[in-house]
């Protein structure tokens, strides 16, 4: 009767073991996914203003106040610009200040608008 028991054990400790190595590597991957996601909130006044965002410096210009959220998974940024309380609408265009040509966002802020840095500068604009 023991020795049945104890092999049924490894039968079934055989069997799962696999599943358990793919769970932990789950697990693992899920952790170091959170841990690679930086993320910063601001509010910006009217004006040129410089961010310093995880090694890279963004320019933020705007015509009022509003509130930026960034934020960067894997090299990639992107955020939510939202018009600051009282501000009825902006202007807002958000460059990169190694690479001014590069535009992560240029478009009128009402509403919370998204953005990707990723997307193509036609459609990632976020026009309004």
């Amino acid at each position: 009767m023991q020795n049945t028991v104890k092999h049924v054990c490894r039968t079934i400790l055989r069997s799962i073991r696999p599943l358990l190595f793919s769970v932990v590597v789950v697990l693992l991957g899920t952790a170091l996914a959170l841990a690679a996601t930086i993320t910063l909130s601001i509010q910006v006044p009217p004006g040129n203003t410089e961010i310093d965002f995880s090694g890279d410096a963004v320019l933020v210009e705007t015509t009022d106040f509003v509130v930026v959220y960034l934020s960067k998974i894997d090299g990639q940024v992107t955020g939510r610009v939202d018009p600051a309380p009282g501000t009825t609408s902006a202007r807002v265009k958000i460059t990169l200040v190694d690479d001014p040509d590069r535009i992560i966002f240029e478009g009128r802020v009402v509403t919370p608008i998204y953005f990707s840095d990723y997307l193509p500068q036609e459609t990632g604009r976020g026009e309004q």
